[in-house]
């Protein structure tokens, strides 16, 4: 994964909790802190993105054996 910047991360965090797949939790303390957790919602990606995970080794194997 690409390093990415603090505003960034924050920006994509916001905008999966906007759509509910993310659950976010302020947390007391100085400084404050945040807290995401998936929602049933999702958690009903892992399996669609564990599988893209498994053809991406695939393929990167692949293409590291025809390379050689």
């Amino acid at each position: 994964i690409p390093a990415i910047s603090a505003k960034m991360l924050s920006a994509r965090l916001r905008g999966l909790e906007a759509k509910g797949v993310v659950a976010r939790k302020v947390l007391p303390g100085s400084p404050p802190s945040v807290e995401y957790a998936l929602t049933t919602l999702g958690r009903e990606y892992v399996p669609a993105i564990q599988a893209i995970a498994e053809v991406g080794a695939k393929l990167k194997a692949l293409a590291r054996d025809r390379a050689s």
